[in-house]
């Protein structure tokens, strides 16, 4: 295989060196009654050619050569090229998350910047370093309210998207959080205040508004507040429409602001990988979910950039912690960042009056179902006519138009209206056709052209013959790994910027002006966005690839993080995720121009399911840790269904640290269960703890000891009889493929991180995708809607399932990650098993290698990753995070360090098989060095790093005293 960069003969090398002989040894000591009997049933592998043909067929069967007037949540805006430039390079796109700040000051410095830059925009204190989406930020804002005041009630506008608002109820419904909805007004389409005021009581914990709402409607959010805090309660602004806020009067008197990035240079991808964002007042800070980056110093006094208020998460916390959230998406963040940088102060408020334009100009030739003031999108009513918005939208298809959304699948109560929206990629330099079966109040031409046949046909034009960032080539041998070498210095955005500086020209505006406070209104409006970066195109791209250079990458070397599966992620899946087809499609086009990406979704669940041994494969959740959420919700209905609800969880110490986050996260009560002297699960003490009020149980297999638990059978069998279920964290699947199934030995639910073992570039630290995979029993209770194949050979979603949980994320889940997922499937077919292998060769040659100068807890073989502790080296004051800053000096990524929790002072080491032994053998000889000098000199190795443009960071510091944001009042240091 072209992505596993080993000969025979250095197999076989590897091979000696551990005692084996044959590649099948290194699975000689699990339970037979586990392995696979035959091969999986894939297609063999495809070449590169074959991959981009297969991608390029399934995306020309998308909504290509098109016009869209789609919205929704999900935006046509010009992607300014720089945002591809910056993304793809390796150091960015191929680096993970941040938590060796010494290696990871570009990736620090660019979600600070982020951070600053939306609270600019919203008025904020404080806003985290971004959420899986929209749809996901705002349940997350919800419970943040009630962990704030203390309350158990949301009341949410009706007005609010109606993803949003499912999957809200979805995240709350066993968290003891009531949620109502407040009514719209039917001639405005604004919040029904009287309604809402109505509904408010003390027992109200947060209100959510949404403006400009889901019909384009900007919302009273000053009265809504004001109701709101009468009672106690707080104000959640919800956005999803990122460009809106370059215009609009930031949501001030709101508590929280949870919105989608969208719009900010990502492409709508049919529904994803997209990013939200939390942001608050800073008394809330700590109440705040996702990560945080803060500013702080180094060992010699130079500012630098940490991940911080890590006493929030989950790793720390447990079941305490404020989310069961692990992630963040930075690399969408990013592209957002570079938007942001690229259009500036001006530019963004061009921007936002462009798209104010242009919707007004277009609204003007119809006939509106609400008054309300709006921005960009506006509802047509259709009913007068006589004409559904459905038939309208299929004659439109003729002319090669994509029309509105049908309201009625949301509001059944405005089945005969329609959601349109205009931006600036809406080029009004063709014709405009008004169809005659709309009542218009004064039909016309709306562009000069001599008739009127077309409802706007816009440009489509996204870039397209993008260049993949290409990598420099290593030498043929090396001294050493590293050799030291400048790295530029370089201040932040803010403190380059000069009024007037541009970096970004938006075509002239080709419809009348509109005045934004006469569409807006009094007040609407804000005046500028203070403090903004002001910066050209040069500084812009030298800024962010100087900061690329801080960032250590899988692209540059062996990234050993143990648990997180840093693979080298093949460029041909990249090629083919940003295929215009799949790129540019929106998820509410109609499934007859969305026949490919469905396509490719029905064939990634078949193959996941043969892959996992499951019956059904759901794609929607957006990473693992709402994967492992999506699963145990899958259980609690199951269970209740049956009429059997249970209150408790089992999660065994050496699980994946999210687990009991998750399981308190679905209402349920977290019991630990020890593992025993070897590592696994304590049998004795599981068998005393299955009592009938036993949900489920929560394990990982291998368990992050990297051991296969060898009596994972009996367990199964022993919560079957106890009528409770399993669910398997399959973070460390990798470990598996081809070799076991889940489903063969018992597991009811799991869930899969396909960025991790199907190689998706982590970028920083997001965006991935957690599919979850089911037995039969929990079928029915998947999230919806479900991908159904009719007889014809066509596709459909089926949105009819009375038995589902609902949306667990709005849209179809993170479709560019799949994308991604089937092409590494793909190129490897039916041959996954021999990755697999490789990935446990490499680790067990670390084993064996490094074990003579490093304490081994568990002696058992290991399977993809190995646990070291630092107890050895501790004799002489030397912690495992010691060894690891000084594993930079030497140009590695360090290991994950002091997890799991269950080995003090632990050095967990994950290879993956995408490594050669050239550079495992560089690694070896790497800790075999260090361990010596810990011997000989471990004062070196307790000031370590000594190589990189900062010296230690002072974490402590940065939690102390929190800075999360830039502020002119913050000291520049010369550095």
């Amino acid at each position: 295989m072209r992505y596993l960069p080993k000969s025979d003969s250095e197999r076989q090398e590897m091979l000696a060196a551990c005692g084996l002989r044959a590649l099948d040894d290194l699975i000689a000591h699990l339970p037979a009654e586990v392995l696979q009997q035959q091969a999986l049933e894939l297609p063999a592998g495809k070449s590169e050619f074959e991959i981009v043909d297969y991608f390029r067929e399934r995306g020309d069967r998308m909504a290509n050569g098109y016009a869209s007037f789609l919205g929704g949540g999900v935006y046509r805006h010009y992607r300014p090229v720089l945002a591809d430039v910056v993304v793809q390079r390796g150091e960015f796109l191929t680096s993970y998350t941040p938590y060796q700040a010494e290696i990871s000051q570009g990736t620090l410095v660019t979600i600070f910047e982020f951070q600053s830059m939306i609270c600019q925009l919203t008025g904020m204190d404080v806003a985290n370093a971004s959420m899986y989406d929209g749809s996901t930020a705002v349940p997350e804002a919800a419970l943040m309210a009630a962990r704030i005041n203390k309350r158990s009630g949301i009341l949410v506008a009706r007005s609010v998207h109606p993803e949003y608002r499912e999957v809200l109820t979805t995240t709350v419904r066993n968290q003891d959080l009531p949620v109502q909805e407040v009514a719209f007004d039917p001639t405005t389409g604004e919040i029904d205040l009287a309604d809402l005021e109505a509904k408010l009581n003390d027992s109200i914990s947060a209100v959510i508004v949404q403006s400009p709402n889901f019909f384009g409607v900007i919302e009273n959010v000053k009265s809504a507040a004001a109701l709101a805090h009468a009672h106690g309660a707080l104000l959640i602004f919800v956005f999803s429409e990122a460009v809106s806020l370059g215009l609009l009067e930031p949501p001030a008197d709101a508590d929280i602001v949870a919105g989608e990035l969208q719009s900010f240079a990502i492409s709508p991808c049919y529904g994803g990988p997209f990013a939200g964002v939390i942001a608050t007042r800073m008394e809330h800070i700590r109440q705040l979910p996702g990560r945080i980056v803060g500013q702080t110093t180094d060992a010699d006094g130079n500012r630098a950039f940490c991940l911080t208020l890590s006493t929030r998460e989950q790793h720390i916390r447990r079941e305490k912690a404020t989310s069961n959230i692990c992630t963040n998406q930075a690399l969408i963040a990013l592209m957002a960042t570079v938007f942001m940088a690229v259009y500036g102060k001006q530019g963004l408020r061009e921007l936002a009056e462009q798209n104010l334009s242009k919707a007004h100009y277009l609204a003007g030739g119809f006939e509106q179902r609400f008054t309300g003031r709006f921005f960009n999108e506006f509802v047509v009513d259709c009913a007068a006519s006589g004409v559904s918005p459905e038939a309208l939208n299929q004659a439109l298809l003729g002319e090669k138009i994509i029309g509105g959304i049908p309201l009625g699948r949301f509001y059944p109560e405005l089945a005969g209206s329609m959601l349109i929206c205009a931006t600036e990629m809406n080029m009004m330099g063709v014709r405009i056709w008004t169809h005659s079966a709309v009542r218009c109040r004064r039909p016309r031409n709306l562009c000069s052209a001599p008739q009127t046949r077309r409802l706007i046909a816009s440009i489509n034009w996204p870039p397209r013959g993008r260049v993949l960032h290409k990598l420099p080539q290593r030498e043929g041998s090396m001294a050493g790994k590293v050799t030291q070498q400048f790295t530029q210095n370089e201040p932040l955005l803010f403190e380059t910027s000069s009024p007037g500086k541009i970096g970004y020209q938006l075509p002239p505006l080709d419809v009348p002006p509109v005045d934004p406070v006469e569409a807006l209104g009094e007040g609407a409006v804000r005046t500028e966005i203070p403090g903004f970066p002001e910066v050209s195109e040069v500084e812009i791209i030298r800024h962010f690839t100087r900061l690329s250079t801080w960032n250590y990458a899988i692209d540059l070397g062996l990234y050993p993080l143990g648990s997180c599966t840093m693979k080298y992620n093949p460029r041909v899946n990249e090629a083919v995720a940003r295929i215009d087809g799949l790129a540019w499609g929106h998820p509410y086009q109609p499934e007859s121009l969305s026949q490919g990406g469905m396509e490719i979704m029905f064939v990634l669940e078949q193959f996941l399911a043969e892959i996992t041994g499951m019956d059904a494969v759901t794609l929607q959740p957006a990473a693992g840790a709402q994967g492992e959420f999506t699963g145990i919700v899958l259980i609690r209905a199951c269970l209740e269904a049956r009429g059997d609800a249970r209150r408790t969880i089992l999660v065994p110490d050496s699980a994946h640290g999210t687990n009991p986050a998750t399981a308190r996260m679905c209402g349920y009560d977290v019991v630990n269960v020890k593992s025993n002297a070897r590592g696994m699960v304590d049998m004795e003490q599981f068998r005393t703890l299955l009592r009938p009020d036993v949900a489920g149980i929560m394990i990982t297999n291998p368990n992050t000891l990297g051991l296969f638990e060898e009596n994972i059978v009996e367990i199964t069998r022993l919560m079957h009889a106890n009528g409770s279920l399993v669910y398997m964290d399959g973070a460390n699947m990798n470990a598996l493929v081809g070799i076991a199934r889940p489903g063969d030995f018992g597991v009811d639910v799991m869930h899969l991180n396909l960025h991790k073992t199907f190689s998706t570039p982590h970028g920083g630290g997001g965006p991935g995708a957690g599919a979850v995979a089911v037995k039969k029993t929990l079928e029915p209770f998947l999230p919806s809607p479900r991908i159904r194949q009719e007889q014809d050979g066509g596709y459909r979603y089926q949105h009819d399932l009375p038995q589902s949980i609902g949306k667990v994320r709005a849209f179809y889940g993170n479709f560019g990650v799949f994308v991604r997922a089937l092409a590494y499937i793909l190129a490897h077919g039916n041959d996954l098993r021999k990755a697999t292998l490789d990935a446990l060769l490499n680790a067990n040659y670390i084993r064996q290698m490094i074990e003579p100068y490093f304490e081994l807890p568990n002696k058992d073989r290991c399977m993809h990753e190995v646990v070291f502790s630092d107890a050895r080296q501790a004799k002489k004051g030397v912690k495992t995070g010691d060894i690891a800053k000084r594993l930079i000096d030497y140009g590695f990524h360090p290991y994950t360090t002091s997890f799991p929790l269950i080995v003090p002072g632990a050095l967990m080491i994950e290879p993956t098989e995408t490594e050669d032994k050239r550079e495992l053998d560089f690694f070896i000889e790497a800790m075999i060095a260090i361990a010596k000098e810990v011997d000989e000199n471990p004062d070196l190795v307790k000031s370590a790093p000594h190589r990189t443009r900062v010296k230690r960071v002072d974490e402590v510091g940065a939690a102390r005293n929190p800075k999360v944001r830039w502020q002119p009042a913050i000291p520049v240091s010369s550095s």
